[in-house]
């Protein structure tokens, strides 16, 4: 299964992931889950189907028919050709790092 990053696909994936609270693994921010809601979402609520089908622009229902093994491979296609398509432009940090709260003190 071809997996495509283009922009159209990279916001579908951003909807898709932010309505399961995973966008963050597009910023590089660290993402904490309850397992169970999670599972639930991915897996009962079929947005692991929905993800799949937005990134390989295929039908959600032939999806489901991916092997875990398949599954993973598309997956890490996708994440892979983003960190790829991104490696090397000038002046693009390699690590998104969130802001430091204003609260914060700063250590001497």
């Amino acid at each position: 299964m071809a997996v495509f990053t283009t922009l159209d696909t990279l916001s579908e994936a951003w909807s898709v992931l932010d309505e399961i609270g995973l966008a963050g693994v597009l910023t590089g921010k660290e993402v904490s889950f309850e397992a169970e809601a999670l599972l639930n979402a991915l897996l009962k609520e079929r947005k692991l189907q929905e993800f799949i089908a937005v990134i390989t622009h295929s039908d959600p229902g032939s999806c489901g028919a991916l092997t875990a093994q398949e599954a993973g491979e598309v997956i890490r296609d996708f994440f892979g050709g983003i960190a790829g398509a991104w490696k090397g432009l000038p002046g693009l940090a390699a690590t998104v790092v969130e802001k430091e709260p204003a609260t914060a003190k700063k250590k001497n």
